[in-house]
C-alpha cells in the first residue's frame, strides 16, 4: 500500500473512532469520509463507498431536520455503515 493511501486510511479510521467516542458529529464524519474518498481518487473506492455514505447522509438529513438525537434505529444504520466502511478499508489494505 502506498504511503499516501496508508495516511488516508489512518485519517478515516481516526474519524470513525472519534465519532464512536462522541468527539465528532455525524455531519462532520460524513464530510471527512467524503473528503478522504475524493483525496484517494480511486473510482472503485468511490463506487463502493457511495451507497454507504448516501445512507449515512439520509440519516443525517432526517436528524438535522428534526433537530433531535439519533433514534435507536438510525444508530443501528450508522453502526452498520461504519462496519461497511471498515470492511472496505480491510479489502483496500490487503497486499
Amino acid at each position: 500500500m502506498s504511503e499516501f493511501l496508508h495516511r488516508q486510511i489512518s485519517i478515516l479510521r481516526k474519524a470513525i473512532e472519534d465519532y464512536r467516542a462522541g468527539l465528532l458529529h455525524l455531519n462532520a464524519l460524513i464530510k471527512r469520509v467524503e473528503e478522504i474518498s475524493d483525496a484517494i481518487g480511486i473510482q472503485e473506492w468511490k463506487d463502493a463507498l457511495f451507497p454507504i455514505v448516501l445512507e449515512m447522509e439520509q440519516v443525517n438529513a432526517a436528524n438535522l431536520n428534526t433537530n433531535t438525537n439519533l433514534s435507536d434505529a438510525n444508530k443501528k444504520i450508522i453502526s452498520k455503515a461504519l462496519q461497511d466502511i471498515e470492511a472496505l478499508v480491510g479489502k483496500s489494505i490487503r497486499p
